[in-house]
This record gives C-alpha cells, structure tokens and sequence, in this order.
C-alpha cells in the first residue's frame, strides 16, 4: 500500500495537469458551438448547442463520481451533480432566475428528450418549458412569460447560452470544492490521498475511455505523429 501511495504521489502532478487540462478542453469544446456570426447569429442551432451543453454534464458528471469512488447509473451521476453543483446559492447563474423553479429531475428529462429526440420534456406542477434563440433580448422574454402567465400558464423561457452558463459555473463550485480539499490537504493527511487517488482514477479513465487531442502540423508532407 505504502509502495502504492509512493508510485501515485510522483506521478501525481502529471496527472493532476493532464486532468485540468482534459476539464478546460471539454468546456472550450461545448462552447465553441456558441460562435457567432458577424450579424451575431449563432452557426450552431439552439438544439445541437443543448445536446452539448448536456454532454457536458454528463461528462463533468461522471468523472466527479470517478473522483469520490462512487458507482451509479448515468441519472443518478447527473441528477446528484445538478443538485450540488447547479441547483444552490454557490452557483452564481442560479439564485433570482427562473432556474429556480427547475428541479434536477426536470434537468434530466429535458436532458433525455432533448439528447434522443430533439424534443423537450414537460415539467413538473405547472410550469412549462420553451426554447429561445441567444439574440432574443431578454426584455422580450420577459413579456412573452408576462403573456404566458396572463392566460393562465407559467413558461419556462431557456436560451442555450445561459443554460451553458449555469452549468459552467456549476463546474467552478466543483472545482472551486476541490481546491478546499487541496488546501485541507497541506494538513490534513487523509485529505492529501482522498485527493490524489480521486485525481488517478479520473486520469486512468481519461486514458481507457477519454478523446485526447492530437495536434498535426497542417502543412503538406508532414509526418504523424507515429511516422
């Protein structure tokens, strides 16, 4: 065992960096389908940029549960991640806007409608749920949910882009935990191997399932990288 923790605690900072590095390519990725035109019209429909925005969780999601030695379903990873990460007062996207009346359960129906059909779920009790572009001004929003509710129906009005938000910040209360656990962990032993074996199985999982990027020089009659 000791043998072990010596192997994992040189090799760590590599994999440590290596991690980090897979984390902010994901999130460079999801957001890359948000570019925008010169008249800023996005090149990527709203629907393809939600399937992303939800590949997202469910990536982030499944490596946090790599982190803590935890085994689930893929609903029980996203659902737990929402709720901690998302769906609180840590999240800066999340107290005073209407994802407050979004439920992690919601989350994940609109997640599966969307993902396998292109379609949107309904929600729980009585709100409903609606997609607008990112150009819509939000004032504009504001009076179509006005209208909504004047007839009677209470609509949930959700851009891509500010959904993408959320979900980002909810990534940084994540990371932003465990920079505590690091911090704890100058001290604390126990926090120190939690730490560092969370991080190996995160990195051992990268390279069994994970897509690295392989950067090839463009210019012709350039060798692969295995030539």
């Amino acid at each position: 065992m000791e043998e072990k923790r010596q192997q994992l605690g040189h090799a760590h900072q590599k994999k440590d960096d290596e991690v980090f590095k897979f984390f902010k390519e994901a999130m460079e990725d999801i957001g890359s389908v948000f570019t925008m035109d010169a008249e800023k019209r996005n090149y990527t429909s709203e629907r393809v940029q939600l399937v992303c925005v939800f590949t997202f969780v469910d990536v982030v999601a499944s490596y946090w549960y790599e982190y803590l030695n935890k085994t689930g379903t893929q609903r029980e990873r996203f659902v737990e991640w929402v709720e901690r990460y998302c769906l609180t007062a840590e999240n800066q996207e999340y107290s005073g806007t209407d994802f407050e009346h979004l439920t992690a359960g919601n989350f994940y129906a609109f997640r599966s409608s969307m993902v396998h059909f292109f379609g949107i779920a309904g929600l729980e009790g009585d709100y409903k749920l609606s997609i607008a572009t990112n150009r819509i001004d939000d004032k504009l929003i504001e009076k179509w949910r006005q209208g909504f509710r004047e007839h009677g129906a209470s609509v949930l009005i959700i851009k891509p882009k500010k959904l993408y938000n959320f979900v980002l910040e909810g990534a940084v209360v994540m990371l932003g935990e465990w920079k505590k656990i690091i911090d704890e962990a100058q001290s604390n032993e126990e926090k120190k191997w939690q730490h560092i074996e969370g991080i190996d199985r995160i990195y051992q999982k990268i390279q069994l399932e994970g897509a690295a990027k392989v950067s090839i020089p463009e210019q012709q009659g350039a060798s692969l990288p295995f030539d």
